[in-house]
């Protein structure tokens, strides 16, 4: 079976990543080398689109190796990058 990513898709598994790993916009942007400003219009607007780029370099971050662990309550985010 082959699965299917779409832009809806990628957007709830990005929105997704963020909630679960307790990282911002920022920290993600600066992680990945994307402008927050690019991840804030994607997430913020149905019809936004994204660049490959862009897409290439947000992807081990949301479904790869360079996810974080999730986050655990009350622990700031500076504490929870996994190197």
């Amino acid at each position: 079976m082959e699965t299917v990513l779409n832009e809806k898709q990628f957007r709830e598994d990005l929105r997704g990543m963020l909630i679960e790993t307790g990282w911002s916009q920022s920290r993600l942007s600066k992680e990945a080398g994307v402008s927050q400003g690019c991840i804030s219009r994607f997430l913020s607007d149905e019809g936004a689109g994204m660049n490959l780029r862009s897409f290439d370099r947000l992807c081990p971050y949301i479904y790869g190796s360079q996810r974080p662990a999730p986050a655990e309550p009350g622990q700031p985010e500076e504490a929870q990058h996994v190197d």
